[in-house]
């Protein structure tokens, strides 16, 4: 997804027609309140608000996948191995670990 405030709509529109569509899209998905703490305020809390509202709705419009990442970097980067296992991208045999 792209910045609001940088690119216009048509633009956008126009890079959705020729981009070739993703075969899975994840969303690492998290409260705003832990974004904010880990980010040091980089972003006001409404800002933030918004941003995950417009994501989410965004991943459901496209039938994309939810991921939680409040968890640690290991517990976030096996479910999201787990989603792309789920679409069989070839990736069956690959565990968290050997990474």
């Amino acid at each position: 997804m792209v910045a609001r405030k940088r690119y216009s709509k048509t633009l956008i529109k126009v890079l959705l027609r020729i981009v070739p569509k993703p075969t899975i899209t994840i969303l690492l998905d998290i409260d705003p309140s832990i974004a904010y703490c880990r980010k040091g305020g980089e972003k006001s809390m409404s800002e933030l608000l918004v941003l995950r509202s417009l994501y989410r709705r965004f991943i459901i419009s496209i039938d994309g996948k939810i991921v939680d990442a409040s968890g640690s970097k290991m517990d976030v980067f096996k479910e999201v191995l787990d989603r792309i296992r789920e679409v069989g991208l070839g990736l069956e045999s690959i565990k968290a670990w050997e990474w």
